[in-house]
């Protein structure tokens, strides 16, 4: 593998870590975080029913933030790719995932369901982005011969951060706990703190690799 192939390597496994914290745990962070329902695993079935509307109306808050991220994805997908070609896929793709970055931000300090749909919508852009150009600024480096074996390298550091975020990111979470009405609840929200740390990390990496162009 060439020194690029590694590093555009090394910035999809973090960028997939920022994108599977939203993925996996956002339902959690709309149910437990936004709407404040506590954690309801230790407590009465009475509790339990107390929350039933709450947990669906957060469920349904979830369901319609992720429709609004997949159609922003899909409205940007060809001004990004229109984009890419005139100003290079490290420009636009750093931005977008600083765009995603500054999203999860937003989300780690507000609550207020307004703002965190406009943030969903805003992390759409990097979900566009994270969909279409790594794949194009690694094809630039890829010998003939070698595609397949470079993909499944490629393809590792994808799902080791499914396994990351599932493991680790989730352990830190459990451990970050504080007290409420009936029982306990989690901080949910400081997914998006990690998660914004490493789409940050992945822009730097990112910033590092030369485009076929010299850029």
């Amino acid at each position: 593998l060439s020194p690029e192939v590694g590093k555009i390597c090394w910035m999809q496994f973090f960028t997939w870590i920022g994108t599977m914290c939203l993925m996996i745990n956002f339902t959690q962070y709309c149910v437990h975080t936004i709407y404040a329902v506590p954690d309801l695993s230790d407590v009465s079935e009475v509790v339990k029913a107390g929350y039933d509307a709450l947990v669906m109306t957060a469920t349904n808050f979830s369901s319609t933030c992720f429709a609004i991220f997949n159609l922003v994805c899909f409205v940007v997908a060809i001004p990004i790719g229109v984009l890419s070609v005139k100003y290079g896929n490290k420009k636009v793709h750093i931005i977008s995932m600083l765009s995603m970055a500054i999203a999860y931000l937003g989300m780690a300090f507000f609550t207020n369901v307004k703002i965190v749909a406009v943030l969903m919508a805003l992390s759409g852009i990097g979900w566009a982005s994270i969909c279409a150009l790594p794949f194009a600024m690694l094809s630039q480096y890829i010998k003939p011969g070698t595609e397949g074996s470079v993909m499944g390298i490629f393809n590792i550091f994808i799902a080791g951060p499914q396994v990351f975020v599932c493991t680790l990111v989730s352990w830190i979470i459990n451990k970050c706990s504080y007290r409420v009405i009936d029982g306990v609840n989690y901080h949910w929200e400081y997914t998006f703190l990690i998660g914004a740390a490493c789409l940050i990390a992945a822009s730097l990496i990112a910033s590092r690799v030369k485009d076929k162009t010299g850029n």
